[in-house]
């Protein structure tokens, strides 16, 4: 297994509960193929430019282990979720 981290930013204006479903998507499907290492909430920061036409976004970081099969399965579930803004994977160096 490879070490990851992922940064997802997603819109500020829906509801917390619907936040919290998506992290905790996304979070169990990186626990049931992989470990979590650290997850950390790192709050809302405003952008540079707009970003699908927001100012703002809601950035959540997360370390974790595990292959590279995970890694495609997650950026597959970035892009379906419509409240995910803009995400990154980055597989971190030995």
């Amino acid at each position: 297994m490879n070490e990851y981290e992922t940064v997802i930013i997603t819109r500020t204006d829906m509801r917390e509960e619907r936040l919290a479903e998506i992290l905790e998507k996304i979070c169990n499907y990186i626990a049931c193929k992989g470990k979590i290492i650290d997850e950390t909430s790192m709050g809302v920061k405003n952008f540079a430019y707009k970003v699908k036409g927001h100012r703002e976004g809601y950035y959540y970081y997360i370390d974790f282990k595990a292959s590279a099969k995970v890694t495609r399965g997650l950026k597959r579930l970035y892009k379906k979720t419509n409240e995910i803004l803009k995400f990154i994977i980055v597989k971190k160096s030995n």
